[in-house]
């Protein structure tokens, strides 16, 4: 008793696949170890799945030289495999040249945005995240500074 009906809209498959995005994103960052700036330029052309001499197979990933800290070659995590390969499933089959993360499409714009709203889903999300009595919920640091992915 005492409980109030909330009404939610049902999720638009825009929405959804944003979230289902903005769930391998920052996973990918947490376990790659990548910065925004570099995962947002990644195209599948910049990923390879390599077989270890123990037959284990990890991630190699050329990090493009548009980046603040040029190109490089990292091997992430084993979990960042995942949530990469998770988002692909998600979508059309991706050419090599296309992005991996990418924004909404817009009215007569090119097929691929860069990614751009990622950070304002993750703020919107912490923000409703309740978290001590803070009305930003877990949006900003203790020191006041607001989380980025």
């Amino acid at each position: 008793g005492g409980g109030r009906l909330v009404v939610v809209a049902p999720l638009t498959q825009v929405h959804l696949r944003q979230r289902q995005q903005l769930l391998c994103y920052v996973w990918f960052l947490a376990t790659s170890g990548l910065r925004v700036g570099e995962a947002n330029k990644l195209r599948w052309a910049n990923i390879q799945l390599v077989n270890g001499s123990n037959g284990a197979r990890f991630l190699c990933i050329d990090v493009p030289a548009a980046t603040k800290t040029g190109a490089r070659t990292s091997f992430p995590m084993g979990g960042a495999a995942q949530y990469l390969l998770k988002w692909k499933r998600q979508g059309d089959k991706p050419q090599p040249q296309d992005l991996i993360w990418s924004g909404q499409k817009r009215k007569n714009g090119p097929a691929q945005q860069p990614l751009t709203d990622a950070n304002k889903t993750f703020q919107a999300f912490l923000k409703r995240v309740p978290y001590m009595g803070r009305s930003n919920g877990l949006l900003e640091h203790a020191d006041g500074k607001r989380r980025t992915p």
